[in-house]
């Protein structure tokens, strides 16, 4: 959980620079498949299980 939790700061520094995507970095750190699962499953009934998942993820962020 902690390790998410830094992912997702690393995330929220990298969008004050420039030039510089989250997504990119999320690519870097390994989650942007994760992250895009997570997403798409927040329209069906599956997003009980993706939630804690974005919520530690955006408290870091």
């Amino acid at each position: 959980m902690l390790s998410i939790i830094l992912r997702g700061m690393a995330m929220g520094m990298t969008e004050a620079v420039p030039g510089v995507s989250g997504s990119t970095v999320a690519m870097i750190l390994g989650i942007y498949q994760r992250l895009i699962y997570s997403l798409s499953m927040l329209t069906t009934n599956k997003r009980k299980d993706v939630i804690p998942f974005l919520l530690t993820l955006v408290s870091g962020w």
